[in-house]
């Protein structure tokens, strides 16, 4: 019925606690497990052989050659899934209710639908919670079809971060069906050697964000999106990429910084035809809402941030002015 599917890397301390939050769940005897181990230098075969006594054939390991990161091992997971639905299952995370698959397959098949979301708590320090309700960008807490992303197979970006919200964009753009339960299945762990607890995380990782956006914009524009749902996925992350800009800005951020996330965003701009939404009647209308719905302005103000750069300057900046250049030869 459904596959749990957990990727590992250094994680023999903690993934018996992932997979113990399996068992505990109602519908047990439906669910599969499966381990992709990332090319650890240590393998995770003791731990299959301490739970084989209570999940029989229904757990294995899918070991890599190579260590790739996260994403690639969630693909590799999705293209060996044979059950009707999948999630995903960080080692170092939990189920935080016997009701966490239950509630997700019972809402997939009441609605038919391919994506169910549901909400999830992050442990932001020992005993310190905040809740995370109707994300669209975390793979915590979510149930896929396998038969929806396989048919329009929809994979991850072979990056090492950000890669969570490529793949969740491309499926809310190209479900039919999807449901959201306001209830919370999942707990994501606190563990400072996590990747994304990392000192400067969003400075290591910005310019793989704009990447992976890249990559949905490119992969939408070749799956024919209608224009308005495109104009949506385009918008919302052109805003988010200046956004980041500003801050970066504000920050006094090295220059050499600023340019290579400046060529990043280039690329995003090309790759999503840019040129047509700047030079559109409507263009500045259009941004402008997408621009305030993201609250980027409430988000830089709340940290007492400057704005430094207007959004159609930064625009200009990364494509937009190639027109006005043209002009003035």
């Amino acid at each position: 019925m459904i596959d749990v599917i957990i990727t590992a890397y250094h994680m023999h301390d903690l993934i018996d606690r992932a997979i113990a939050s399996v068992l505990m769940q109602d519908m047990r005897e439906g669910v599969t497990v499966t381990i992709v181990d990332d090319a650890d230098e240590e393998p995770y075969d003791d731990v299959v052989e301490r739970f084989r006594p209570f999940l029989g054939d229904r757990i294995r390991i899918i070991r890599k050659e190579e260590n790739t990161g996260c994403g690639d091992s969630r693909q590799v997971g999705i293209d060996a899934c044979t059950a009707r639905y999948f999630t995903f299952l960080d080692a170092d995370d939990v189920f935080c209710t016997p009701f966490a698959l239950s509630t997700m397959v019972n809402t997939a098949e009441e609605h038919n639908a391919d994506i169910v979301s549901t909400n999830f708590v992050e442990e932001i320090d020992v005993g310190k919670f905040v809740t995370h309700e109707k994300d669209r960008t975390w793979m915590h807490g979510k149930l896929y079809r396998t038969e929806f992303v396989h048919y329009n197979d929809i994979r991850f970006n072979l990056a090492r971060s950000n890669e969570d919200s490529a793949f969740n964009t491309l499926c809310y753009s190209l479900c039919e069906t999807q449901c959201h339960v306001d209830y919370v299945t999942y707990t994501w762990m606190n563990n400072p050697a996590s990747l994304t607890r990392t000192r400067d995380w969003l400075r290591e990782t910005v310019c793989e964000f704009v990447g992976n956006a890249t990559y949905v914009v490119d992969t939408l524009l070749k799956r024919r999106l209608v224009p308005s749902k495109f104009a949506d996925v385009f918008l919302s992350y052109l805003t988010t990429i200046y956004g980041y800009y500003c801050q970066f800005l504000a920050e006094g951020r090295e220059k050499s910084f600023l340019d290579e996330y400046l060529a990043a965003a280039r690329k995003y701009w090309a790759a999503g035809n840019g040129e047509r939404w700047f030079y559109d009647p409507k263009y500045r209308n259009v941004l402008a809402t997408y621009y305030n719905h993201n609250g980027v302005l409430d988000s830089l103000r709340a940290r007492n941030l400057i704005v430094l750069c207007d959004i159609n300057h930064f625009a200009k900046m990364i494509g937009g002015n190639k027109h006005d250049q043209n002009r003035k030869r």
